[in-house]
């Protein structure tokens, strides 16, 4: 049996493929939205928290150490 449902109101009747539309739509919209709001809102927040509160960098430098000789390779220089 298909799903129907009767508007008293309006006296219009809805079968089931305008249901499963209804639905799909609304899905999309929710998932548009809550998409939308992830990168406007959540993301930025997210960054602000690491940043601040957390006390990770966003950004990686690479910080190298020079490695200077041994004490016997400085003197060495020095005697040529």
């Amino acid at each position: 049996m298909l799903f129907r449902n009767y508007n008293s109101e309006r006296g219009t009747w809805a079968n089931q493929f305008e249901a499963i539309l209804l639905f799909c739509a609304y899905l999309t919209f929710a998932y548009a939205f809550s998409l939308f709001i992830t990168l406007v809102i959540e993301i930025p927040c997210l960054r602000v928290y690491k940043e601040f509160i957390k006390g990770e960098k966003s950004i990686n430098f690479n910080h190298e150490v020079k490695r200077t000789g041994t004490s016997s390779e400085e003197y060495d220089d020095d005697k040529i």
